[in-house]
């Protein structure tokens, strides 16, 4: 593994300005190559990496860019919205279509068309309210893609009262993207959504109800659907500390010891990146992890960036990577 390179993205906040891919082998830098020019220092707010890896959509100031990540020569990018606050959400399994929020809250949805760039909008309050008088969010959105990438699901749950009278009810429904109205789904459909490989590998944030194995937690799903990263909060501290389990399909799961944050799988699904922060020394350290014997090998370290305008890390994965989505 060692002799593997491996890839990372980052916005450079010194000249030249722009977001760089750099190659990475036996804990050196191999070669850099910049896939996105800018006149000034970024000021990334979020970005999301296609299932595919070769896709960013990325925002910056009041604007969602695309680039492409592996470009022919010169850097390859377009807006796809400008001068609006956007957070890109979750791309579609294919990479043609992006859900995404003009609010950080998600108050809203939106559906972008990544290649002729239409934007459609699919919620809007009153379909989700935030009520700023109350402790607590009155709406909860949950969200994700069906796998073929023609419809996303969604839940809505509403909560009403205070304190120990509060009472939630949570719906769900399917639309089809990229026209065609909601329908609310039967209770065996929803089941689906939260077993089923095949449909959620490309479903995103926790909505999980509670009593499931993933209550309180995240799944992340190789592009391919073949493996998956549970990440689960552990304990009550903050900020929170989490555990991570690994499962390919039609096996257990298998602990992965210690809390580094898992960042991607490699293509033959036996090796897991993982990366280190070390607040005190600003460090940041890379290692691959044998999913077999369970031992680990440093793959790079380098300067820890704590301020997220300065020189923030966009992603990285393997070259044979399977693309956590």
């Amino acid at each position: 593994m060692s002799q593997t390179a491996f890839l990372f993205f980052y916005a450079d906040h010194q000249k030249p300005y722009g977001i760089h891919r750099v190659s990475v082998a036996e804990g050196k830098s191999l070669e850099t190559h910049c896939v996105f020019r800018a006149s000034t220092p970024l000021q990334v707010r979020s970005w999301k990496v296609a299932p595919d890896g070769r896709q960013l959509a990325l925002h910056i100031f009041r604007d969602l860019i695309w680039v492409n990540l592996y470009p022919n020569s010169q850097p390859e990018w377009r807006w796809l919205i400008r001068n609006t606050v956007v957070y890109p959400s979750a791309w579609s399994p294919d990479g043609r279509y992006l859900l995404a929020s003009r609010d950080n809250r998600f108050q809203d949805l939106i559906v972008i068309d990544v290649p002729s760039g239409g934007v459609k909008t699919l919620l809007e309050p009153p379909d989700i309210v935030f009520d700023s008088t109350l402790p607590h969010r009155v709406d909860f959105l949950f969200h994700g893609w069906y796998p073929q990438s023609d419809a996303i699901w969604y839940a809505v749950q509403r909560l009403s009262g205070t304190g120990k009278s509060n009472r939630s009810e949570r719906t769900w429904y399917r639309r089809p993207i990229p026209r065609g109205r909601p329908v609310r789904l039967p209770s065996s459909a929803v089941r689906t959504i939260h077993s089923d490989w095949e449909f959620v590998r490309g479903s995103i944030r926790s909505g999980y109800p509670e009593g499931t194995p993933f209550a309180k937690g995240w799944l992340h799903y190789t592009a391919d659907g073949a493996a998956r990263i549970l990440r689960q909060a552990k304990g009550t501290t903050y900020p929170p500390r989490y555990h991570f389990r690994y499962q390919r399909r039609g096996s257990g799961w298998t602990e992965i010891p210690h809390s580094d944050e898992v960042l991607d799988v490699s293509a033959d699904k036996r090796w897991l990146l993982r990366v280190q922060t070390d607040t005190t020394r600003r460090r940041k350290t890379y290692y691959a992890y044998d999913v077999h014997r369970g031992t680990q090998e440093t793959l790079y370290e380098c300067t820890s960036q704590e301020a997220w305008f300065n020189a923030p890390l966009i992603a990285a994965h393997f070259v044979e990577s399977s693309f956590l989505v």
